[in-house]
């Protein structure tokens, strides 16, 4: 897609044409406001991701972007990902459905509850196991980040005695939803997991 300004309106038209092209930037908030005030129809700005300094590690937002009066932005993938999630499991899904799983996803980190009479009618949900196996690359560090990925209940101190006794950790969990979070975790880790259907 071409970079430019955006208002939610034309972000879910967009994306019932082509998701994907969402892949390759971030989405940018006007300064001075809070995303709580964000509607569909306020000007946004879909651009180039923000600039990594090879030095420090320090991400800054391109000046031509700050320029036009647009502030912190978020990867793009988070919008496919958040619609993604809202049509496989609503019945009907409009553009302030969109707007409001968004902006829930973004400041809390997982997606929207959506309430049981709003499921679709064909929705079943498809159980998987996830095996964490052997030989995490940073055992405990690793532990805590499934954890937090996949909301598991158990205290970190229960996780590690499970994975040090049996060398993997099994979470029963939506399928889809798997495969959704898989994607926040490194490279790394991922290697680490077994999908079992």
């Amino acid at each position: 897609m071409k970079f430019g300004k955006i208002t939610f309106n034309q972000i879910f038209d967009k994306l019932n044409e082509d998701k994907y092209s969402f892949e390759e930037g971030e989405l940018y908030m006007p300064q001075n406001v809070d995303i709580n005030e964000v509607g569909i129809d306020t000007e946004l700005y879909y651009g180039e991701s923000r600039i990594i300094d090879n030095d420090t590690d320090e991400e800054s937002i391109p000046k031509e972007i700050k320029k036009m009066g647009f502030d912190f932005g978020f990867n793009g993938q988070y919008l496919i990902d958040v619609y993604d999630n809202l049509i496989h499991y609503k019945a009907s899904v409009d553009k302030k459905d969109l707007l409001k799983a968004y902006f829930y996803y973004i400041e809390n980190d997982t997606f929207i509850d959506i309430d049981e009479s709003d499921l679709r009618s064909d929705y079943e949900p498809n159980k998987t196991t996830i095996n964490f196996i052997e030989n995490l690359p940073n055992g405990l560090k690793d532990l805590l980040i499934i954890k937090k990925t996949f909301g598991i209940p158990d205290s970190i101190s229960d996780l590690k005695t499970k994975y040090l006794k049996n060398g993997k950790i099994e979470i029963e969990s939506s399928l889809y939803d798997s495969k959704i979070k898989l994607r926040e975790l490194t490279t790394k880790i991922n290697e680490c997991i077994i999908l079992k259907n």
